[in-house]
Formats: C-alpha cells, structure tokens, sequence
C-alpha cells in the first residue's frame, strides 16, 4: 500500500512538471506566431508609421511625417527636446490630414531631438522609440537700412533691426563702439531684436563716420558693421560788439570777439578799414579770435564817417561791417584874423571868436 501511494505522488509530480512545460512552449510558440514585423514600441500602430523626418531652411525646422491610415487618428502632436531620450515638450498639433509642421522657436548652434504621436480624441497613441535629430549650424547677421544718415543737428537713428536672415534661429549678437558722440540704448541681445543709436550734433566742420562693430559666436558674417554717417553744421561768421561813436580828440575801442557760431572749427579771418583815419588792430587772424579799433584825432572840423569790414572766405555771415562815426575837435577861430589900423588911429571892425569845429562853445 505504501509503494502505491509512493507511485502516485511521483506521477502527479510528473504531471505537474509536464503540465508547466505545456504551458511554456505553448506561450513561446504564441509569441513565436503573434510577433509582428517590428516591435509595437508603446503605441497601437505596428513598427513607425509616421518615418518623421527634420530638415532645416530658411523658414525653420520643417518636420515632416506619413499619415497613419487609421479612423481614429484625430490630429498629430510634435515634440521637442534636447535629449535623445527624455525630457520632451509639445512645440505644436496638426490635423489629422497634415503632414508636416515647421519649428521657429529654436536657437542656433543647438542639437534637437523629435518625436510625434497621434492624437486618438484627446488621448495621445504614445511614442515610437525612433526619434529624429538635427543640428542647427546656420545663422548669419542682417542688419536693416545699413548705412544711416543721420542730420548734422544730431537725432537718433530708426530702431536698428538685428536678424537671423538664415533662418529663424535665435543667436545673441553685442554691439561695441569707440566714439564720444554715439550713445547706444542697447549693447547685446537675443535676435530677432532691435536697438537704437542717438547721435550728437556735429560741430567738427567736418563729415563724420561712426562705426559699431556687431558680433556673434560662430555666426556667418561675423563680425558685421553698422554705419552712422553724419555731415557737419555749416560753420558761420559771427562778430560781437556794436558801431562805434569815436572820440573826436581819437582813441580805442572795445575789444571785438569774432568766432564761429556754426561749429567748432577754426575760421581764418580778416578786418580791414575803409579810412586811413581808422586802423584794426590786428588785421588777420582766425576764430576764435578779437581785435581793436583806433580813431585818430578829427580836426577837419567835420563830422567822418568809415567802416571797418570782417571776412572769412564764402562762410555764412561774411562780411560784417562796424561803422565808426567821429565829430570834430572844438577850434577857436577869430575872424578877422589881423587888422592894420591908420596912423591917425580908429575903431577896429568888429571881431568875431567862434568855435569852427564840433561840439558846444566854450569861453
């Protein structure tokens, strides 16, 4: 009875065994049969339906996809990162009969990685391991109405646009410049991006060139150039003091400053008289600058008149002229000036004594 029941419990083991055995070459064969040519890869279409492809030109990242023929897709979902694998963001959805969508939110000299999915309703299919890569190495500057004019009066320049005319890759850019009479509002920046330059008012006598120099790591035409090109005022010829009224006994004047009052440049100028009675003190000379007049004594006995005349070339504002007016001295005259009277004597005609110059009388 014991060697029976010895035997049975070893053929139900046996069976156990055989059982298990069953089972797993039954489920290997089952894999073996329903295995589809390419693995699911957490999503319900077999393999990579989509064979997502990333090219880049002058719009952006163009993505491009096969559409998956099912009935349930609703749309497509892109995503982004800068991992291989993890870290991935929706940059944009497009509807179920699109096929290609373009990326222009990215940065120059940065690799990206793309995934897609189809969209179920609100519900997302899953990924595909595959992911597509790109590299964006292309960028070059553009700098909007490169040269500016700019009035000699001074003004600022319009918004100075600094752009990826590549694509719409976004790179930083600086701008430097070495000039006292240039402001920038901005030095550096993210493109697409502007700044402004304000510019003083030229007063050298001399057009002027400014010169920002932009640049960017890496970046096709870099470094590139903006230019400021500014004329000068126009220089004038300005001589500060009045007419003079002259002593008639002679003398000095004040001191006349001339200068130009247009810009800061040196003007060669000179003064001369129309009268030998007047002479300018000094002759020549260049702004900024003065001279003096001198009068002689007037005895002619007559108001004069003479005037002194300021010039510097074809300048605005030459000539200038100063009048120098002059009355006479006081002269006693007596009329007759001799008498002879007779031997047996008489009264002398009358003798007039007067003042024959200019002025009041006097005793």
């Amino acid at each position: 009875m014991l060697e029976f029941l010895i035997g049975e419990q070893i053929q139900m083991k046996n069976n156990i065994l055989l059982f298990i055995l069953l089972m797993i070459t039954t489920l290997v064969i089952l894999q073996c049969v329903d295995a589809p040519d390419a693995p699911v890869r957490d999503n319900p279409f077999q393999g990579d339906p989509y064979e997502l492809s990333a090219t880049l030109d002058s719009t952006g990242v163009i993505l491009e996809w096969n559409k998956v023929n099912s009935e349930s897709v609703t749309g497509y979902r892109v995503f982004r990162s800068k991992r291989p694998d993890s870290n991935f963001v929706s940059i944009g959805d497009a509807s179920k009969d699109s096929i290609s969508l373009i990326d222009t939110d990215y940065y120059y000299d940065s690799t990206y990685y793309y995934k897609i999915s189809a969209m179920l309703g609100y519900e997302l299919s899953g990924f595909v391991d595959d992911t597509v890569k790109i590299k964006i190495d292309e960028a070059s500057f553009c700098i909007s109405d490169n040269p500016y004019v700019i009035p000699d009066s001074g003004s600022t320049t319009p918004a100075i646009l600094v752009t990826n005319c590549s694509n719409p890759g976004k790179f930083r850019w600086t701008a430097t410049e070495s000039y006292d009479w240039l402001s920038l509002t901005k030095t550096s920046g993210m493109t697409p991006d502007s700044f402004v330059v304000e510019v003083d008012s030229n007063l050298s006598g001399a057009t002027r060139l400014g010169y920002i120099e932009m640049t960017a790591n890496g970046v096709d035409s870099s470094p590139d150039t903006v230019i400021i090109s500014q004329g000068t005022i126009a220089p004038i010829l300005c001589v500060v003091g009045t007419d003079w009224q002259a002593p008639d006994t002679g003398g000095v004047s004040e001191i006349y400053e001339v200068t130009n009052c247009g810009n800061d440049a040196s003007l060669n100028w000179s003064a001369t008289s129309d009268s030998s009675w007047i002479t300018v003190i000094p002759a020549t000379d260049t702004t900024p600058g003065s001279f003096t007049i001198t009068a002689d004594s007037n005895t002619t006995g007559e108001l004069r008149t003479g005037e002194i005349i300021i010039t510097a070339g074809g300048i605005a504002g030459s000539p200038q002229t100063i009048t120098v007016t002059q009355g006479s001295v006081q002269i006693l005259c007596v009329t007759p000036s001799t008498w002879t009277a007779v031997e047996t004597g008489e009264i002398s005609p009358s003798i007039n004594v007067s003042n024959c110059g200019e002025g009041s009388s006097f005793s």
